[in-house]
């Protein structure tokens, strides 16, 4: 019988962070991230987890004018899924901690600002 792995959601407060041209590290600290964009190319990494099984969800809060963000993951399943790149308002990502690294679990899109946790 297969192990079974039991997500871990850290703290369900959201943090925000605004994104730059400038990497800023997105928390492993809380399980949502809101990320605000700026006018410029923004870029954020996500760094190891705290724990096997974690659960981190990061969505794209606030459009600047750009309105992209890319992420790397820094412990990636592999090099070809260490990058995830938000383009529009309402897109998320969430990822699990493996233990040795970050597994894309999903990736999607709300219709509207409204139904993003604010």
């Amino acid at each position: 019988m297969a192990d079974f792995l039991f997500p871990l959601i850290p703290d369900a407060t959201a943090d925000r962070i605004t994104t730059t041209d400038t990497t800023q590290a997105i928390s492993v600290e809380t399980y949502v991230t809101e990320i605000i964009t700026d006018a410029g190319d923004n870029v954020a990494t996500l760094p190891a987890g705290l724990k096997k099984g974690q659960l981190k969800k990061i969505i794209h809060h606030t459009d600047g004018t750009s309105g992209e963000v890319v992420i790397t993951l820094v412990n990636a399943e592999s090099t070809d899924l260490d990058v995830v790149t938000l383009t529009n308002i309402g897109e998320f990502v969430v990822c699990m901690w493996v233990g040795s690294y970050w597994r894309v679990l999903e990736s999607g899109r709300v219709d509207s600002a409204v139904d993003i946790v604010a």
